[in-house]
Formats: structure tokens, sequence, C-alpha cells
């Protein structure tokens, strides 16, 4: 019996099960210790969802990669937008580690137009 082709079925299911985005999380822990963060989900959203609400609690970066396409990059800066953005509609202010995540992100500036969505509904309350 002659031995099973690398791209034959056994190959495709394995393939994909990693074609799709990963994202990894490192945190600064309180001693400064870096770690990853784990996460049930590592798709976008779930990240967004998890910085957003405090579940990862001293982001310092994002990758995201996916070993099928055979790529990897940094994502810091598009995912503390999103935190950024996300707080601001549901009109929370950001904790410690959100705020230095997103200001290393994307600068003050980001966090204070947060700010400001809070004041103006606030005011309109």
């Amino acid at each position: 019996m002659p031995p099973q082709s690398r791209t034959g079925p056994k190959t495709e299911p394995a393939r994909q099960a990693i074609d799709h985005d990963f994202h990894l999380i490192r945190c600064r822990a309180g001693d400064g210790v870096l770690y990853f963060a784990e996460a049930e989900r590592t798709d976008v959203a779930a990240v967004i969802a998890a910085i957003a609400s405090a579940q990862i609690a001293h982001p310092e970066r994002v990758f995201a990669f996916n070993p099928a396409e055979g790529w990897a990059r940094d994502v810091s800066e598009d995912i503390a937008r999103a935190v950024a953005q996300q707080l601001r509609n549901e009109m929370n202010g950001p904790t410690r580690g959100q705020r230095d995540f997103i200001e290393d992100h994307c600068g003050v500036n980001t966090l204070l137009q947060a700010a400001d969505a809070l004041l103006t509904s606030a005011d309109v309350d």
C-alpha cells in the first residue's frame, strides 16, 4: 500500500484548523514581568472585548498571525483604537491598564476624545 501524500486529504483538515487569524496579548504583571494572556478565543472581536471589559488588566502589545498564510504583525494600534471606541460607545472610563495601552499606541488625543464623549453625555443627562 503506497504512503499517503502530504497534500492528500489528511492534511486539509489540519490546514483548515490553522487557516485563520490568531491574536496574542502581551501583558505586564505588577512586578514588571511580561506574559502572554490566555484567552479562550483569539479572534479580534474577543481580544477587543477582553481588553475593553478589563478581563485583560495590563495589555502592552497585541500580535496577530495566521500560520497557514505565513504572516504575523503587531496590531496594537488597531486594537487600542477599537478599545477606545468601545469604551466611548459604552460610556465607560478607562482603567489604568486600558489608559496606558491606548496612550502608548494612539496617543493622549484618543483618550481625550473618549473623555469628551463621556463628559458630553453626562451634560445631556
